[in-house]
């Protein structure tokens, strides 16, 4: 995988962990850590509006560098979260 684009990069404000910002399949930005874990369950796709993170499991782009979320591994991700919205159904 190519290093995702230096605009996208960036550093957590709590815990100074390198971070790269990926959209999600439904639009919404996420902080994704940016060092491929063995364990971890996104993969980083390049896309013409940066990086798009999709959730895969074990045998799907086996290939591909993983990457964990970044509200999963900061000590601090409480401090970030957002109340979730509620979409009228």
């Amino acid at each position: 995988m190519n290093a995702p684009p230096r605009v996208n990069k960036s550093i957590c404000r709590s815990c100074n962990a390198r971070i790269v910002w990926a959209k999600t399949p439904t639009g919404a930005t996420m902080p994704v850590d940016a060092s491929p874990v063995s364990d971890g369950d996104l993969v980083l796709i390049s896309g013409p509006q940066g990086w798009l993170a999709v959730r895969v499991h074990d045998n799907v782009e086996p290939d591909k560098p993983r990457h964990k979320s970044h509200f999963a591994t900061c000590p601090n991700a409480d401090q970030h979260r957002r109340e979730r919205v509620k979409r009228p159904t």
